[in-house]
C-alpha cells in the first residue's frame, strides 16, 4: 500500500536531524546503531554501545535512569545569582576630618556600577561627574574656616541612587593641624533607593519517571507517557484525551500521550521489510526503540514542545452525530498502533515472509474503520468501499460527489496527492479520516495518530468522500 508521510505541520523546528543516520542504519538487527551511539555518548541508557543489548526489553529502572540522565544534560542546576554587596559610598575626605588647601575629592561605591555623581558643599551643587574616576577638585581656600557639610548623590547604572552627607572642618590658618591622608572610607548614607531584585527565572516542573518494579519491562505506551511527562506535556496529553472523551469517542487510556509522542516524532516507522520490528502500544519496548526515542529527545528544542502544547490547547471537536461517533470511536481506538505496510488489523498479519504483530497503513486504517468493523444496523456501509488501496478508494467516488476541503464533515475519508485537487486517483498516495474542526486521524510515518489539517496536508488535499452518505446513514 502507498506509504503515508508525517510532515512537520505542528513542529517546524523539529527538523529531520537524524535523516542520514536513519537511512544508514534503519534496517537489520542493528537498525538503531546510530541512535545507540548518540545516547551512549551522552551517557543516556549506558555508556558502551558494544554492551547495549538493543533487543532486550527496557526495564523500569533503565527508563528512570535514562530520564534522570537526560534531565541532567538538558537542565543543569541553576546557580543562584550572586547577591550584590550591601551598598556603601566611600570618600577620600572622611567624616569629621580637618582639611585645608586644594584637595582631590574622590568617590566610589564598591561592587556597584556608578552612572554619575553629584558633588555638593553646604547644600550647593558644585559639579556632576559622569566618568570614572569620580573626583572633584575641592578648593577649601574658598571656604571660611570652621564647620562645613559635604554631600553626594551617587546615581547607579540600572537605576537607584544613594545620598550621603557628613561634616568636615576647614582649617586654612597657618599652623593648623590637619587630618593625615588616609584611604577612602565609608560615609553615612542619608537616603537610598534601589530597584527591586529581579526574581529568579521560573523553573518548569518536569515529571521524572520513578521505577515502581525496577526489573519489570516497560511497554511502548509507558515509554511514551514517561517521556511526554518529562517534557512537560502531560497537560497537553490530558487536554487531547479530554476533548476526545467530551466528543463521545471513548479514547482508550494513554491516547493523549500517544498522540503527543507521535507529534514529537518519538516513534520510528521501520521499512516494510522490517515490519516485524513494529511494536503494539501494549508490547514491551526494546532498548533499541528507547534509544531512538531518547536520541530525538536530546535534540528537541523548546519551540517543538511549545508547538505541541499550543496545538493541544487549540484542539476542539464539533458535536457529532451518532454514526460519526461510531466510526471515529473505532479510528481513535487505534491511536498508537504502528504503521505497517499492507496492514489492516490490530492483531497479527503476515505479508509474504514478514510477520507483523499488528498495525495499519493509511488506507488499511480506513478499510478497518469503514469496512471491516461491524456496526449494528449499518445497512450498506460495509459495501461502500470496494477497493483496498488509496488509488481505488479515491477513484470510486464520482467527481460530482467529491468533497472539497471546505465541506469536510466528521468521518469523511480524506485523500491526498502531490498535485492537491489536481491529482488523479493514480497519484493519490495517502488517506485519512476527518475528525472535525481542522483535525484528522491517519496512519503514517509515526503510526496511527491525530494531527491538525494544515501544512503539507492542506496543500496536498485532493478530495474526500462521505461513506455515511453513500450508505444512507446520517
Amino acid at each position: 500500500m502507498p506509504r503515508g508521510r508525517l510532515v512537520a505541520v505542528v513542529l517546524p523546528a523539529l527538523a529531520a536531524a537524524f535523516a542520514s543516520a536513519v537511512a544508514a542504519g534503519a534496517t537489520g538487527s542493528d537498525w538503531a546503531a546510530p541512535q545507540i551511539r548518540i545516547v551512549t555518548q551522552a551517557g543516556v541508557l549506558g555508556s558502551d554501545p558494544s554492551s547495549f543489548a538493543p533487543q532486550l526489553a527496557l526495564t523500569q529502572s533503565a527508563l528512570a535512569a535514562a530520564i534522570k540522565a537526560t534531565d541532567s544534560l538538558q537542565h543543569a542546576p541553576v546557580t543562584p545569582a550572586a547577591t550584590p554587596p550591601a551598598l556603601t559610598v566611600s570618600s577620600s575626605i572622611g567624616v569629621n576630618s580637618t582639611v585645608g588647601g586644594l584637595l582631590s575629592w574622590t568617590v566610589d561605591s564598591p561592587g556597584r556600577q556608578i552612572e554619575h555623581v553629584d558633588f555638593a558643599v553646604d547644600g550647593v551643587g558644585v559639579q556632576t561627574v559622569r566618568l570614572a574616576p569620580f573626583s572633584h577638585a575641592l578648593d577649601t581656600r574658598l571656604l571660611a574656616d570652621g564647620g562645613h557639610q559635604l554631600a553626594l548623590n551617587v546615581t547607579l547604572s540600572g537605576g537607584g541612587f544613594a545620598i550621603a552627607t557628613w561634616e568636615i572642618t576647614v582649617a586654612n590658618a597657618p599652623g593648623s593641624l590637619l587630618s593625615p591622608p588616609s584611604p577612602p572610607a565609608a560615609v553615612p548614607i542619608a537616603g537610598l533607593s534601589l530597584p527591586p531584585t529581579s526574581a529568579a527565572p521560573a523553573v518548569p516542573i518536569r515529571a521524572l519517571y520513578r521505577a515502581v518494579v525496577p526489573t519489570r519491562a516497560v511497554t511502548i505506551k509507558q515509554l511514551d507517557a514517561a517521556i511526554v511527562g518529562y517534557l512537560g506535556l502531560g497537560a497537553a496529553a490530558r487536554a487531547i484525551q479530554a476533548t476526545l472523551a467530551g466528543a463521545g469517542l471513548q479514547p482508550p487510556p494513554n491516547t493523549g500521550t500517544e498522540a503527543v509522542a507521535r507529534m514529537l516524532g518519538l516513534r520510528l516507522n521501520h521499512p516494510a521489510a522490517a515490519d516485524a520490528l513494529e511494536l503494539l502500544p501494549g508490547q514491551p519496548a526494546t532498548r533499541a526503540e528507547a534509544a531512538w526515542s531518547f536520541a530525538q529527545v536530546l535534540h528537541i528544542d523548546d519551540s517543538a514542545v511549545e508547538g505541541v502544547q499550543q496545538a493541544a490547547d487549540a484542539f476542539t471537536l464539533p458535536a457529532l452525530t451518532p454514526w460519526q461517533q461510531r466510526l471515529l470511536t473505532t479510528a481513535i481506538s487505534y491511536v498508537g498502533y504502528p504503521y505497517v505496510w499492507g496492514g489492516t488489523s490490530p492483531t497479527a498479519e503476515t505479508f509474504g515472509n514478514v510477520h507483523a504483530a499488528g498495525g495499519f497503513d493509511c488506507s488499511g486504517l480506513v478499510w478497518r474503520v469503514v469496512k471491516l468493523t461491524p456496526y449494528a444496523e449499518e445497512g450498506r456501509l460495509a459495501s461502500v468501499l470496494r477497493g483496498r488501496t488509496t488509488y481505488q478508494m479515491s477513484g470510486e467516488v464520482p467527481r460530482s460527489a467529491r468533497v472539497p476541503a471546505a465541506q469536510l464533515q466528521p468521518a469523511d475519508v480524506m485523500f491526498f496527492g502531490a498535485s492537491g485537487p489536481s491529482s488523479s486517483p493514480a497519484t493519490v498516495d495517502h488517506a485519512g479520516l476527518y475528525l472535525g474542526n481542522g483535525w484528522f486521524v491517519q496512519s503514517s510515518d509515526n503510526g496511527v495518530t491525530l494531527l491538525p489539517f494544515a501544512g503539507w496536508y492542506a496543500r496536498s488535499y485532493a478530495w474526500g468522500r462521505r461513506p455515511l452518505r453513500e450508505a444512507g446513514l446520517s
